[in-house]
This record gives C-alpha cells, structure tokens and sequence, in this order.
C-alpha cells in the first residue's frame, strides 16, 4: 500500500524564497531545490527500504523535517542510516560537474552535519551515542552538543536565522523530553522485544536502559526489566 503523507511548506521557506528572487538568484534557488530534493529522497529511500510508515514532511529554508510513524526501539543501524539518508544521498550530487551546485551541496551538507537539533547531525550523533550509552544519557549527550555548538556560532558567525531556528527546536524538545522517555520505557513494557544483548545493573535504575539491550536489576535477585516496568504502568503493580 502506498505511503500517502502529509507535505508541508513552512512560512519561514516563502520568505526565504521570495528574498532570492527579488535579489535576482533564481538559478542558486533551482540548484538549492535539486539539493533538497537529493536530500529528502534519500531519507525518503531509507523509510521505505525499511517499511517505516512517514506521517508528515515538512520543508524549512535549511531542509525537510521528516516526523516518521515509529518506535523509539528500533534497530540503531536502520535509525543510522535514515538519519544519515539525506547526506548519503547528498554525495551522489558528487559527481555533477557544476561548480554552483557543488558549492551549495557542499553548504548544506556541512549544515546538516552540525550535532544540533533538529539537523541531521543531531540524530546521527544519537543513534552512534546509542551503541556506548543510555538511550536517556544519550539523548542529553546529543542536548550538550547541540548547545555547545550553537554557542560557538553566536561567537563564529552571524547566522542568527539558524541560531533562533535551532534553539526553538531544541527548547521544545528538552521540553517533552519526559513524555519521549515515558514512551521509551512504555515501549518495553507494552512490547516482546527480542534482543541479542542483555545487560545487568547492580541498582535499579530505568534511566541505564540501552537500546537494543535487554535490562536485568538486581534486587535481592536478578530480575528482568519488565518487572520493574510493570511497577509504573500496571496499575494492578
């Protein structure tokens, strides 16, 4: 059956358009558009390759946000590369021999890279965290990072778009962060995930769940996390 979402222009890209016209740069636009529609098709190529179903796109001046129908706990590798499906994609442009393209390929590819929410880089950087950490201290590593670097562009640039732009993103997602993890951990509750991997705690914790990784705590034994997880969400715990 065929994916049909929702696409979405933002107010912020018809300005962004408008200002490029009215200066005279309609062929950088079209070069900007090819990039962009390389871009999305690669995280668009990544969703499909792995039957993850896409809710909505949306297009801002720096990029597509692509919101995706899926579970937190999901593969790592897959999550990978649909975040990094974009700049995958990106390098394919590579091999065009035109300067003007190769410059703005190269702009954006260099944007999207940067560890700040909700770039691409941001999600690349989690889903590597993922492999050494937490899924709760990874997510606030990635927070870190992305404050790190926006205060190294107040200092080094004067892109106040992307600054304001970026902080927005980032103050509401620390915002929601509580609801995320409530649905991380409900997950493993309401879900028989099969993984490879177990790890064991000496104390009772949630907040040290790994993706992918089967937690055990022990008290007075060693107990598997759901038990722990039934104590928040079972009402009968």
């Amino acid at each position: 059956m065929m994916n049909i979402f929702k696409v979405k222009v933002n107010y912020l890209t018809y300005i962004y358009v408008l200002l490029f016209l009215f200066s005279g740069y309609k062929k950088n636009l079209t070069y900007i558009f090819i990039v962009f529609i390389v871009h999305e098709f690669g995280h668009l190529f990544f969703c499909k390759l792995f039957n993850i179903k896409i809710q909505s796109i949306e297009i801002y001046p720096f990029g597509g946000i692509i919101k995706i129908d899926n579970l937190i706990n999901f593969s790592i590798l897959k999550n990978f590369l649909i975040s990094s499906g974009g700049l995958i994609f990106q390098l394919l442009l590579l091999f065009i021999q035109n300067k003007t393209l190769f410059y703005y390929n190269k702009l954006i590819f260099c944007l999207n890279i940067l560890p700040i929410l909700p770039l691409d880089g941001s999600k690349v950087l989690q889903n590597i965290l993922f492999k050494f950490f937490s899924y709760y201290k990874s997510v606030l590593i990635s927070y870190i990072a992305s404050v790190i670097t926006l205060i190294i562009i107040i200092f080094y640039s004067n892109n106040y778009f992307l600054l304001i732009f970026s902080l927005s993103f980032l103050i509401k997602d620390i915002y929601n962060f509580s609801f995320i993890f409530n649905k991380f951990l409900l997950e493993r509750y309401m879900y028989d995930f099969h993984f490879k991997k177990s790890k064991y705690y000496k104390h009772v914790n949630l907040k040290k769940l790994q993706i992918n990784k089967l937690g055990y705590f022990y008290e007075y034994t060693w107990k598997n996390e759901k038990y722990f997880l039934s104590k928040i969400f079972d009402k009968k715990g």
